[in-house]
């Protein structure tokens, strides 16, 4: 933005130049629009018949969607990132001037879950590929483990958080949250020491109780899922969502190129070219 001097002050000047003096961050609201798309047709006319020839036109991910790919990122960031309920994300778009009902939303939403199935999947063979899991005490997790040559690593950040009271008195009374985690650790000190063995395992699951936090947040807000398939299409959403970010990518740039892109990614190199 130019902050220019008037023609009588130039009056006389050898020269002008302009210096940045300041700078502003400023917003700019969201807005809905109506795309009509015109396409062009040419007729060729041999031997007596008609041949037409129509210009071609990007695949949308849905057929027969009214939601541009940028709406649905804006609709999945917003509830899955961001916590916004679908009610409250209704009535923002009736504040910016168009009707889309949360009944309309929600069945984007599970119609996206089919979409971003296959890429689902190539995340969760990548994620099942690895040799251990980091899990609590619960002898289920052992046995799965056990079964599938799965090295199992105990827990020990959260214990140690617990452990408080007189370390001088040499003795901790039963039934406290300090003896209950000296109990723990002692039980599971095979597995609480295994992940020294190797440097990329981490002693505590922190990071990904940080990651649960924003679904534990989101899930307050709205509370349940009507149906399965909601459930299912969340647990889609929230993946995608959680994966850029643990990749240090923005969710809504990353989910837009996924969007973008997965209608005509029909080979297995295509889709795992939209890995994050």
């Amino acid at each position: 933005m130019g902050l220019t001097l008037s023609d009588e002050e130039r009056v006389g000047a050898s020269k002008t130049f302009f210096t940045k003096v300041k700078e502003e961050l400023q917003f700019i609201p969201a807005q809905l629009k109506v795309l009509e798309y015109w396409q062009e047709k040419a007729v060729f006319e041999q031997d007596g018949e008609e041949r037409i020839l129509a210009a071609t036109h990007s695949v949308h991910p849905l057929s027969k969607c009214t939601a541009t790919t940028s709406l649905l990122v804006y609709i999945i960031t917003s509830k899955y990132a961001h916590g916004l309920p679908l009610y409250r994300l209704e009535r923002t778009l009736k504040r910016l001037g168009h009707e889309i009902s949360r009944t309309n939303i929600a069945h984007w939403l599970i119609r996206l879950d089919d979409v971003f199935r296959p890429l689902i999947n190539l995340m969760r063979g990548v994620q099942n590929s690895g040799d251990y899991l980091q899990a609590d005490g619960y002898l289920g997790y052992g046995k799965a483990c056990r079964n599938n040559g799965i090295i199992r690593i105990s827990l020990l950040g959260s214990r140690l958080t617990q452990v408080r009271g007189d370390h001088q008195s040499g003795k901790v009374a039963k039934g406290t949250l300090t003896r209950t985690a000296m109990d723990y650790t002692l039980n599971q000190w095979p597995t609480l020491v295994d992940y020294c063995k190797r440097g990329d395992l981490k002693i505590s699951n922190v990071m990904a109780e940080s990651v649960i936090h924003p679904f534990a947040l989101g899930r307050k807000a709205w509370l349940f899922a009507d149906t399965s398939q909601g459930a299912r299409a969340s647990a889609t959403c929230y993946s995608l969502v959680e994966t850029a970010k643990t990749n240090k990518l923005e969710p809504s740039v990353y989910i837009q190129h996924v969007l973008g892109r997965v209608a005509e990614a029909d080979t297995l190199e295509k889709m795992k070219a939209l890995l994050p």
